[in-house]
Formats: C-alpha cells, structure tokens, sequence
C-alpha cells in the first residue's frame, strides 16, 4: 500500500518556490500589477465548509496516519470527517482543536484520534443541531414521521432523540413518549382555559407554552422537509418496478 501523506502536506501550501514579496511589481509597472492583483482577486474561489474545517482544525492538529495506510482511504477519512463538523463555527472548531491536540494515538501522540473522539468532543463544544442527525432524520422520513404527527408525539419523540440520541423503538419507550405526550397536551389545555376564562396564567407556564409551540414548529417543519424529500425521490423510482428495494424495519432506520 502506498502511504499516506502527512496532513500538513495533504492541506498546506508549503510557498516553495514563492517569488519574494514585491519582486513582480519590481518587474511589472504599477498599473500592471494592480490590474493582476485585482484579477487575481476575483478569480479566488469561495472557502468551502470543507476547507474552513481543514484550517481551523486538521491542518493546525498535524497529526499524521499509520505507516502503510493507503493515501486514498486517508483523505476520504479526513474529508469524511471534515463534512461531519462542518455544522461547527469557527470558535467551536478553535475550541475543539485545543482540546484534540493532547489526544493523539500512538506513543508519541502523533497519530490521527478514532473519528468517535472526535464526535465525543465535538458534542461537549457544540451539539450538533437535532435536524441534522441522520438516525432522527431517518425516523421522521419513515412511516414513524406521520405516525408521530397523527399520535401528537412529535415534540415527545425529538425530545427523546434529544436526551437519548436514539429513536423510542421498544414498546416501554414508546408508552413514555405517549405519556409524556399526553401530560403536555394536559397543561396546553389547562393554560388555554385559564386564557379563555381571563384567568392570570403563570409565567413560568407562559414561557413554557411558547417554547412547546416553538419546538412543535420546529419538528413539524423537519417532518414535512423529509416526508416531501421522500416522495420526490419516490416519484423518481416506481416502486411496483424496484424490486430490489428491501423492507426495512424501524430499527434499521434508527441506526
């Protein structure tokens, strides 16, 4: 196999061979060279996410991979991985990076950390956003997303994914998202009655009714994004012709 590059060679510009500053103005006029800086300019192409990643946090890490790990399976690795945390901002990824700089593998701490370190930390710094974890996403794009809207568990079961980081896919797990379901439908109930009776309701329920109602939004918005996604693609493929589409199951869906 052949072996991988060091990250500081995969990413930065090493300058070989740069021209001294001034040495092309020196050769050019002054109207040339404006002109060519300006060219220049507006020919440099947009940071990706991607790259913003690779700046802000593998290249300044410098850690480098095993010997004999192939060089095409190592970019992909570390592109993978740049396209996870790219939800990141740039303070997140600076932070990141001061806590991943002593978490090196190997006896010299000089080798790339398993990709599971990097999420674990990750997570510490800044969570990534619900809607964008794809065991969530899968679940709201399967049967469970309509079933969710049609039982009035939605903001339950993102709750759940929010404190489990897994779907509520055994029966007990279930039977609490209901009941929690029901308990909120309850206090929603009691805090518009008291409203339409010109009771005073409480603060605290006040704000707690603006952030369900938000939250519900919120979900509600995903369910219908995926759901509409599903049925372009369907529209795309006929299923009565795909025979060689599989039946998954929920679990299948959640991992």
């Amino acid at each position: 196999m052949m072996a991988a590059p060091e990250t500081r060679q995969q990413y930065r510009d090493q300058g070989k061979g740069a021209e001294r500053p001034g040495a092309r103005q020196q050769a050019e006029g002054p109207g040339q060279g404006v002109e060519r800086s300006a060219e220049q300019g507006a020919q440099q192409p947009e940071e990706s996410n991607r790259d913003r990643v690779r700046r802000l946090l593998l290249v300044p890490l410098g850690f480098r991979f095993r010997r004999g790990t192939d060089a095409g399976e190592a970019r992909r690795s570390l592109d993978a991985l740049a396209d996870e945390l790219g939800y990141m901002s740039d303070a997140s990824l600076s932070a990141l990076r001061g806590m991943l700089a002593s978490k090196g593998e190997g006896s010299a701490r000089c080798f790339w950390p398993d990709p599971a370190t990097f999420r674990g930390f990750a997570e510490i710094v800044q969570p990534r956003p619900l809607e964008e974890v794809p065991a969530l996403v899968r679940w709201f794009r399967s049967v469970e997303g309509p079933r969710a809207v049609e039982a009035g568990t939605l903001v339950e079961t993102f709750l759940w994914f929010e404190k489990k980081k897994a779907p509520p896919l055994t029966p007990q797990a279930r039977a609490m998202v209901a009941q929690r379901a029901q308990q909120n439908r309850r206090r929603l109930e009691v805090i518009s009655d008291r409203r339409a009776r010109e009771v005073r309701n409480d603060a605290q329920d006040l704000e707690w009714e603006r952030w369900y109602r938000s939250t519900l939004a919120r979900v509600e918005a995903l369910v219908d994004r995926v759901q509409r996604e599903k049925q372009g693609q369907a529209g795309q493929t006929d299923p009565a012709q795909d025979t060689t589409r599989p039946t998954r199951t929920a679990e299948e869906m959640a991992r």
